[in-house]
């Protein structure tokens, strides 16, 4: 039975990499604006301060990211 999961993970998947190739092509000034990937992803598809975010979850993004990031890595 597929619920719609691996669909999703694949579009997930999908809009990672794209951004990492996006990410990679920027010129080196623009991407030091950054520092990394992580940061690069969260300013765009989880900025601070966005009108979707009345909570304001956003500024838990990229920490939370990271952290996910060190455990899969197995930090």
């Amino acid at each position: 039975e597929d619920d719609g999961l691996s669909k999703q993970a694949s579009w997930s998947a999908w809009t990672v990499r794209r951004n990492r190739e996006r990410y990679d092509s920027l010129p080196a000034a623009e991407k030091a604006k950054y520092g990394n990937f992580i940061d690069y992803l969260g300013d765009k598809y989880a900025p601070h301060g966005a009108d979707n975010d009345p909570q304001r979850l956003n500024v838990n993004w990229k920490k939370n990211v990271r952290n996910r990031y060190k455990v899969h890595r197995g930090e």
